[in-house]
């Protein structure tokens, strides 16, 4: 029996630049991610945790997509949860800081500036609003071009991000 013909989309070149556009985008997030953590100096298991929480995940499906497997609806739940949890866990930790600043006169810490929220969110809007381009709909033109161009915004704030949080 012969095998059933292949899906058009996978020979469609705009389909194949897709996916290596979104390949990018998460493999980018992965490797950044990762590389925030060693120049940190991260070596607490709870702050390894919290690192392999966004680098595991991404680099998975950039392995996944790289190796011909469809994980559109993960991919954009990824991107969803991981911008809800970055921007929630600012959020909280500024609430925290100052809480913590308020009551304990003496203790000496850094306050989380509001610039940073800022980016958090930009930077979550950007990775999700560019992971939702790449890999939902038709392929397109457009849809490559708008995926690029904010994926690319999307680097240029993950790597304000960590800088903000390695040089602080």
């Amino acid at each position: 029996m012969p095998a059933p013909p292949a899906p058009t989309d996978e020979a469609d070149p705009d389909e194949r630049r897709r996916v290596r556009l979104t390949i990018a985008l998460l493999g980018f997030a992965a490797v950044v991610q990762l590389a925030g953590m060693v120049g940190r100096g991260v070596l607490a298991p709870t702050d390894l945790v919290m690192h392999a929480i966004v680098a595991l995940p991404a680099a998975g499906f950039a392995i996944g997509l790289w190796r011909g497997l469809r994980m559109r609806i993960g991919i954009v739940a990824f991107a969803l949860l991981w911008s809800a949890l970055s921007i929630w866990a600012v959020i909280v930790l500024t609430k925290f800081t100052e809480m913590l600043m308020a009551t304990q006169p003496g203790l000496v810490a850094k306050p989380v500036s509001p610039w940073f929220l800022r980016i958090v969110v930009a930077r979550s809007i950007c990775f999700t609003a560019a992971a939702i381009a790449l890999v939902t709909g038709r392929p397109s033109r457009a849809r490559r071009v708008a995926g690029a161009v904010l994926g690319a915004l999307f680097a240029v704030l993950f790597v304000i991000e960590h800088g903000y949080q390695i040089f602080r």
